[in-house]
């Protein structure tokens, strides 16, 4: 049986492997999130608490 698809074997690939990324990225996409928001969050404070302490009043 011909298959109607005009593709080429190694589009197939590519195009499954497009949509198994997809796939995975929308079955993590809560713990990728997650992952992303404690990251930030942490660099935030970092980036804070290095500012409040590096401010000396008496050098001005």
């Amino acid at each position: 049986m011909k298959s109607k698809s005009n593709l080429t074997k190694r589009e197939h690939f590519w195009a499954g492997l497009f949509f198994t990324i997809l796939g995975l990225i929308a079955v993590y996409s809560q713990t990728i999130s997650g992952y992303l928001i404690n990251a930030y969050n942490q660099n935030i404070e970092f980036l804070a608490n290095n500012t409040v302490n590096s401010i000396n009043i008496s050098k001005y």
